[in-house]
């Protein structure tokens, strides 16, 4: 039974992005095509925490892309500067932007990816949440 009603909850969290009241909301969500004859991409995204209770992640993965790692841009004087990050808090009732110029998706190794991309995050209980991320044609400014 207990087995039963976890799964149901990592379900309905994993499941549940387009309602405003869902638990775990992704909103704009997209990967950048990788720029022709490279092999790294990035990934922005929005994503609200409406649960009782903090969420710390620690890994994401996907279909054809080797590695996906978290990082963070910051101005050292008058040069930017990108840092890897091994893990985010999404605090509880709160937003947090992955977004051009800040926190962002790294990505390597990147593959033929489609339109779309599933990416699962792993959060440091272990509990699995997935979002699909649109494609996006590499444009200047993003």
């Amino acid at each position: 039974m207990r087995l039963t009603a976890v799964v149901l909850f990592v379900m309905m969290l994993g499941g549940c992005t387009g309602s405003s009241d869902a638990p775990l909301r992704f909103e704009e969500a997209w990967i950048r095509q990788p720029v022709p004859g490279t092999e790294k991409s990035v990934g922005y995204f929005e994503i609200i925490n409406n649960t009782p209770a903090d969420i710390t992640f620690t890994n994401a993965r996907a279909d054809n892309i080797r590695k996906i790692e978290f990082h963070t841009m910051t101005m050292d004087g008058d040069m930017m500067r990108m840092r890897r990050l091994s893990e985010f808090l999404v605090p509880a009732g709160e937003r947090v932007a992955f977004v051009s110029g800040g926190k962002h998706l790294m990505m390597f190794g990147v593959g033929e990816l489609g339109e779309s991309v599933a990416v699962t995050f792993s959060s440091d209980d272990g509990v699995e949440y997935s979002h699909h991320f649109a494609v996006r044609a590499p444009v200047a400014n993003n």
